[in-house]
C-alpha cells in the first residue's frame, strides 16, 4: 500500500467532546501553506479498518485529497486552474 500524507506529514490533535474528532494539519505540498482537516473518530476507524479513504464520508473530495497526497484545495486550484476533483 502506498504511503498517505495523513500518516507521513501530518500532526494531529484529538478532542472527545462533544464528538470524538481528530484534526490533521500539514503544509500543502504545492503552496506550503498549513491546511487542516477534521475527521470524525468513527470514520477514521473505518478508514483504518478498510484502507479506503472513501470511509471518510463527511469530508469533501478536496479534504480527502489533502489527506492522501498533501495537495490542499488551494494547491489543486493552483495546479489545475479550478478543475474539480
Amino acid at each position: 500500500m502506498r504511503e498517505r500524507f495523513i500518516d507521513t506529514h501530518c500532526r494531529y490533535t484529538e478532542v472527545y467532546e462533544p464528538e470524538h474528532i481528530y484534526t490533521f494539519t500539514g503544509d500543502c505540498k504545492v503552496t506550503g501553506i498549513p491546511y487542516s482537516v477534521s475527521v470524525k473518530g468513527s470514520e477514521l476507524f473505518e478508514m483504518r479498518q478498510t484502507g479506503s479513504m472513501m470511509m471518510l464520508k463527511s469530508l469533501c473530495a478536496g479534504d480527502r485529497e489533502f489527506l492522501m497526497t498533501g495537495t490542499s484545495p488551494l494547491g489543486w486550484d493552483k495546479l489545475f486552474g479550478g478543475a474539480e476533483l
